[in-house]
């Protein structure tokens, strides 16, 4: 959570909600999903601390990414949000949108308020994995199975450019504060670090992260 003291975690059941510092189980969220493999495979705080946005779906049929209030733990919505799997779901600074990327290859933008539909983002060709926002709002980044990183004018849904350098699929990536920089790790075991600018990445560092 914001504050840190908070850890949500996804499975094929529901999400859990944990106090992080004990690792102390508070509740779990019922999903009132059917199947197991219905379950939640991202989930990702509001910048307040007051809501929780977690995502999952049945393979080849259907995304859902719910939204809960942490103080009533009821849901806000339920949006039927791809035609595959949720892998990614994140909130804007301003926590005013929900992003969320699949394995249908699509990236949607959701207003938080009223569970609408903003914006349909479509560049990547295989399943998309992780997405994160700047700092300031401005930018969207999305990593995927396809080994491109593309980034994104939040507002306008635009893409600005493709970050290209990893081998292969990407699962993670993070903004730094200042929303300049950015870092992104996958199967190749490299972590990739970037300098950002509205035009386009520089690759400036390159990490073996892991040996397996």
């Amino acid at each position: 959570s914001p504050n840190g003291k908070f850890l949500a975690v996804g499975s094929y059941y529901q999400p859990t909600y944990y106090e992080y510092h004990m690792f102390t189980h508070i509740y779990s969220l019922e999903t009132g999903m059917e199947s197991r493999i219905d379950g939640s495979w991202g989930a990702n705080f509001s910048p307040d601390g007051k809501l929780l946005a977690a995502a999952g779906g049945l393979p080849a049929r259907s995304g859902e990414v719910k939204i809960w209030n942490l103080e009533t733990r009821e849901p806000v919505h339920t949006i039927q949000a791809h035609d595959d799997c949720i892998y990614a779901v994140a909130f804007s600074p301003e926590g005013n949108r929900v992003a969320t990327g699949s394995y249908d290859k699509l990236i949607y933008l959701w207003d938080v308020e009223t569970g609408k539909q903003v914006k349909r983002l479509k560049d990547h060709i295989d399943a998309v994995f992780s997405l994160a926002f700047s700092a300031d709002g401005k930018w969207l980044a999305s990593a995927a199975q396809d080994s491109n990183v593309k980034i994104w004018d939040a507002a306008s849904g635009e893409r600005l450019y493709t970050l290209s350098e990893p081998l292969d699929s990407l699962y993670s990536l993070t903004f730094h504060p200042s929303g300049r920089r950015l870092a992104a790790g996958g199967v190749d075991r490299v972590i990739r670090v970037w300098d950002l600018t509205r035009k386009g990445g520089n690759l400036v560092q390159s990490m073996i992260g892991h040996e397996a």
